[in-house]
């Protein structure tokens, strides 16, 4: 049931995703721009995608579930959080990669005073993670909000290290950008 439910969800993603990118980027690429978007063919810059997909599609999530176990008094029934991380790809598609110096970055961010890309494929990347990380991780997810130190932190720990494995934990002596900020409470 739950597979089917998220394949239906995948589905409506992507067909909103589709439709969503022919619309006009809010700030829309030059062709120079578009050939500077990140090379997902690249393995370092695959996993900083996902890894900063995975970050995002979590804050989006702990938005949504958080408020809802406020709502319910701490003890929300399963099939509400299973409907609304269900719900939590469609606001996904506000975010856009940080434009520096007018070159798209790989990181993710919905703060509309920052220049981004936005559209095309992007946002179908964007939505399509989402997606996945709903669908492979729905039980982890369950059992994080059920948690009584439910956090946006704990939460991309439990989905993005230990599961997906797409982030690393790493001191911030390292320098890579991979990993989860020490202060995570609202990437814009």
């Amino acid at each position: 049931m739950r597979v089917a439910i998220c394949s239906t969800l995948l589905v409506l993603c992507l067909a909103f995703a589709s439709v969503h990118s022919k619309e006009q980027p809010r700030r829309g690429l030059r062709d120079e721009e578009v050939d500077k978007l990140p090379d997902r063919s690249d393995p370092v810059v695959k996993r900083r995608l996902q890894c900063n997909a995975c970050q995002v599609s979590c804050s989006e999530l702990f938005d949504s579930l958080s408020s809802l176990k406020k709502r319910r008094g701490g003890k929300p029934k399963t099939y509400e959080l299973i409907d609304a991380m269900e719900s939590t790809c469609s606001s996904i598609t506000n975010y856009g990669l940080q434009l520096r110096r007018g070159v798209p970055t790989e990181i993710f961010s919905k703060n509309v005073t920052i220049s981004r890309a936005t559209g095309g494929y992007i946002t179908r990347y964007l939505m399509l993670e989402c997606g996945e990380i709903i669908e492979e991780n729905e039980d982890v997810v369950v059992a994080e909000v059920m948690k009584k130190s439910f956090s946006e932190r704990s939460l991309m720990s439990a989905v993005c290290i230990r599961e997906r494995k797409e982030c690393k934990v790493v001191g911030p002596e390292s320098g890579q950008d991979d990993r989860l900020p020490k202060d995570f409470s609202k990437r814009d």
